[in-house]
């Protein structure tokens, strides 16, 4: 008899787009709360960063990101430099924030 048994990892999230999101959030100063109270890494079920404020993903169950919607929410600092890691991404919005950089 013979039995084959196969492990299959299913990562949610790209880790480039994970850095990407995170990259994003740890750059700016959110005075609104507008990212800390919706962009959770702590979930890990799948699409769980195509819910987070601002993020358009491709597919709900792909979780890659398509586009980044972030204008008007009174963000500071730095521009995220971490955003060459969102290698799918086609669309960016930070308009009308208060960056700083590149």
């Amino acid at each position: 008899m013979f039995s084959l048994l196969a492990t299959f990892t299913v990562t949610s999230a790209t880790e480039t787009d994970l850095s990407c999101l995170k990259s994003i959030r740890d750059s700016m100063i959110d005075p609104n709360n507008y990212l800390s109270t919706t962009w959770n890494f702590n979930n890990n079920t799948e699409g769980f960063i195509c819910r987070f404020r601002g993020v358009d993903c491709w597919h709900p169950d792909e979780n890659r990101v398509l586009n980044l919607r972030l204008s008007d929410l009174g963000l500071k600092g730095q521009f995220p430099l971490g955003l060459e890691n969102c290698t799918s991404l086609s669309g960016l919005d930070l308009s009308h924030n208060e960056l700083q950089g590149i």
